[in-house]
């Protein structure tokens, strides 16, 4: 067979042709309208195709669960592929008149089936609260929401409401923040909720957010009507979290223009903040601009700055380096030498290969050269004997020798004592002698008597 061969070159050019097509077809754009079903609903989009739509225009459109009748949000944009969630569901057609009519009618049915449907779940005695009740477009279904501590059974529920509006029935359980979303009201800044009023959908809000907008934690105070914490709370918590890298922290040691203190409270959105003075430690906290505190590590600052004057006015002291003893380097044999005078001219050919030997020969012998050049004393160390004055040994020295040899003896006499444990005799154990137990009488006799009564007993009462 003959071989197909494939350069690099070709390998390299074919995955960046791919990698190109990929990242082309991420920032492929799609025409797309955005559509809303709720006054402060999500926004979802569609392929605009050949409408094209103005803000706050009705649309019919094709969703999962039907035809719907929604309000262009967006009017049509070009969109990238990567921002998308394919496949695209089509716009039907821009809304008329007859479709405007046709939507206040299915509200107004809306209202009616909520109260049927009220009167039925208490029929049953379901534990469930209604919400709201909505009617497709094309009112193939109906759909009614409801709230609940638990699990609820209503599948007889759903026959009875079957039999009476003759559509399709569902039933969805949702949350109580989803229960609020449908509802609306005041809060406590006496403003619509923001979720009913223009949030599309919920944010991820926590504690550690009231934490650092210097909020009370009290629960009454930062949560909402539905029970769960204010969404306006992810408002301004990017700011916070930006203005709070530039102030120090709670507690920290600052210098401030009246002197040290420490820092008792912040206030980011002012670029303030509040210090107790060292000097005035009875007195009120004071305010300082963000910029005229600095933040201090302890006391090493202090000390630097005083060790930097000093050595600023002091000379630089001449250290001598030490003396450094070679020894002798390691004889080569006259092979070696010659090896020596010729290495350098091994250019990795097969001829020099066999003139200089193999690898082996050559790291061998680089080694050794290599050990000839390291072998340096780098402590020159004068011994005692050497010394013209002998100097007597400190207090300080004599203590510690005489601690060392008494640690010496102390483990000396531990080690005879082991020694003499080990050599002495184990004393001798008398075992008590173990009384018999008594044995068992054999029982063979008896039971044979027995087992003779009843056979004759059997066969009398069979005769």
């Amino acid at each position: 067979m003959d071989t197909i061969k494939i350069s690099e070159t070709d390998v390299v050019t074919k995955l960046s042709s791919s990698a190109e097509k990929n990242n082309a077809s991420e920032n492929e754009l799609f025409e797309v309208i955005g559509v809303s079903f709720q006054p402060s609903g999500k926004i979802y989009h569609f392929e605009a195709g050949k409408f094209t739509a103005k803000q706050g225009d009705n649309v019919i459109v094709e969703t999962a669960r039907g035809i719907e009748f929604g309000t262009v949000v967006i009017a049509n944009t070009m969109i990238p592929k990567s921002k998308l969630v394919l496949p695209l569901k089509p716009v039907i057609r821009i809304a008329t008149n007859d479709d405007r009519i046709h939507y206040e009618e299915n509200k107004r049915k809306e209202i009616s089936a909520l109260k049927i449907c009220e009167e039925r779940v208490a029929a049953h005695g379901l534990d469930m609260k209604l919400i709201d009740a909505e009617y497709t477009f094309d009112n193939s279904k109906l759909l009614f929401y409801f709230t609940s501590d638990d699990r609820v059974d209503f599948r007889e529920l759903v026959k009875d409401l079957a039999a009476q509006f003759r559509v399709r029935i569902e039933l969805r359980q949702i949350g109580i923040r989803d229960e609020t979303k449908l509802m609306g009201g005041l809060g406590v800044c006496y403003r619509d909720f923001c979720c009913h009023s223009f949030l599309g959908d919920f944010a991820q809000v926590s504690i550690k957010m009231a934490k650092e907008q210097g909020l009370s934690l009290n629960s009454s105070k930062i949560s909402g009507a539905c029970g769960r914490l204010m969404c306006c709370l992810k408002f301004e918590h990017e700011t916070y979290e930006e203005e709070l890298k530039k102030c120090p922290k709670l507690g920290a040691r600052v210098s401030s223009p009246d002197g040290p203190g420490e820092v008792v409270e912040l206030k980011p959105l002012m670029a303030q903040v509040r210090v107790k003075l060292d000097s005035d430690p009875e007195g009120a906290p004071k305010l300082y601009p963000r910029d005229t505190v600095y933040e201090l590590n302890g006391n090493e600052e202090s000390l630097r700055e005083q060790q930097s004057e000093v050595q600023d006015d002091a000379e630089p002291e001449l250290i001598e380096p030490e003396e450094t003893v070679f020894t002798e380097p390691v004889a080569f044999s006259p092979e070696e030498t010659e090896f020596e005078q010729n290495y350098e001219d091994n250019d990795g050919t097969q001829a020099s290969k066999e003139k200089f030997g193999s690898r082996k020969s050559r790291n061998r012998y680089d080694r050794r050269r290599r050990q000839s050049k390291n072998q340096v004393i780098k402590e020159s160390a004068v011994s005692e004997s050497d010394s013209p004055e002998k100097q007597e040994p400190s207090p300080e020295r004599k203590k510690k020798k005489k601690h060392i040899w008494e640690k010496g003896e102390n483990q000396k006499a531990k080690a005879n004592e082991a020694a003499k444990k080990a050599s002495a005799p184990e004393p001798v154990i008398k075992e008590e002698p173990k009384t018999p137990e008594p044995q068992k009488k054999n029982n063979y006799y008896r039971n044979k008597k027995r087992r003779n009564f009843k056979n004759k007993k059997s066969d009398k009462q069979n005769n």
